[in-house]
């Protein structure tokens, strides 16, 4: 049987287990004696910027090359805009050679994302990577590999993003953790 280059893709959960291996295996081998030491980033600067037109939400993965950590999450922004994560050099190199094996890069046009979708869009997906700037849209039109293809190049995005830690200082408490005072009994 012959395998097409999507099937290249290493399976979402796969993945989401070697991530979290990673992330246990760095954390375990990260510490060192000294107190101000910072871990040597082995990387080029790359981001990864997830784009939903339909929700007007834009996600965006960053590595320790792009953004300094403890930098990012002290600055103070407001909520709506609490949506950079910053991984390590390794997890972010491993999402865009995932897109490379996967073919995302043979779909790609140079480029960052426009601000407002072209038509039949729904989101896109931006890589830059040794400062150059990639993005692929697909249309909902698009033949059913290549929407395949996008769905699981979204689907590694969210399985990242989603496991990556984030303790960013925001200008206020989500509604949905805002403290609400306990009802009294009989009043």
């Amino acid at each position: 049987m012959k395998r097409s280059r999507h099937s290249r893709f290493v399976p979402i959960a796969v993945m989401a287990a070697l991530l979290s291996l990673s992330s246990v295996m760095l954390g375990a081998c990260g510490s060192t004696s000294s107190s101000d030491a910072k871990p040597e980033k082995s990387g080029r600067p790359q981001r990864v910027r997830l784009v939903d037109y339909i929700s007007r939400v834009n996600l965006e993965l960053v590595n320790e090359s792009h953004s300094d950590r403890s930098e990012t999450y002290s600055n103070t922004v407001p909520l709506a805009n609490a949506t950079r994560k910053v991984t390590t050099d390794e997890v972010l190199d491993e999402v865009i050679e995932q897109y490379r094996k996967g073919g995302f890069f043979e779909h790609a046009t140079a480029g960052s994302a426009p601000v407002e979708a072209p038509a039949n869009v729904g989101k896109a997906i931006e890589v830059e990577d040794g400062g150059k700037t990639v993005t692929w849209m697909v249309q909902k039109s698009a033949v059913k590999a290549d929407r395949e293809l996008f769905g699981r190049c979204t689907s590694l995005f969210g399985t990242v993003y989603n496991n990556t830690y984030q303790l960013q200082s925001v200008d206020r408490a989500p509604e949905w953790q805002t403290p609400k005072s306990p009802k009294k009994k009989g009043s």
